[in-house]
């Protein structure tokens, strides 16, 4: 994997953290106009149905963010940590770009650069970062559990990130 996929990775962690965020709030939206009332007595409506169902759904879209919430969030840490080990202006550079996903145009304004002049300084940047970095890992989280794309279902409900 090159720097760039790797730095990358968090935008696309963030995106689907977004987009889970996003379905949650259509379900919450669905309930709260939902105007059947609930009751121990039989109908003929699925209406019961229907207001169970969306709860159910908007639970599992509750536990579903919160784990790609945590998988971005390690994800930034990790990040973080390897853009700290340069030097400026690529730290700068670096974090504007990939943890506050900011253009090239804003970053150059910002660091009083020329746009042609980031854009050099970010392919320079991404040759720094990948000497100093390995890329040939996925993201792990204490005890050893793993964290991609692929098996985000198997991150733990809780993370510590105090030891």
């Amino acid at each position: 994997m090159t720097a760039k996929e790797e730095l990358l990775q968090y935008k696309y962690a963030r995106e689907k953290v977004d987009e889970t965020l996003e379905e949650y709030q259509k379900y919450k939206d669905r309930a709260e106009k939902m105007t059947s009332i609930i009751s121990d007595m039989p109908r003929g409506t699925s209406s019961s149905d229907k207001v169970a169902d969306n709860a159910v759904k908007m639970a599992d879209l509750s536990a579903e963010y919160e784990k790609r919430w945590l998988e971005a969030e390690y994800m930034k840490l990790e990040i973080e940590k390897n853009i700290d080990l340069l030097e400026e202006p690529y730290r700068t550079l670096l974090h504007k770009r990939y943890i506050k996903q900011m253009n090239f145009e804003k970053i150059a304004d910002e660091m009083s650069y020329s746009y042609v002049r980031i854009t050099h300084l970010h392919g320079e940047a991404l040759i720094e970062y990948d000497k100093l970095t390995t890329h040939d890992k996925t993201w792990q989280v204490k005890y050893g559990n793993m964290i991609t794309w692929n098996n985000y279902n198997k991150v733990p409900k809780r993370l510590s990130v105090h030891g």
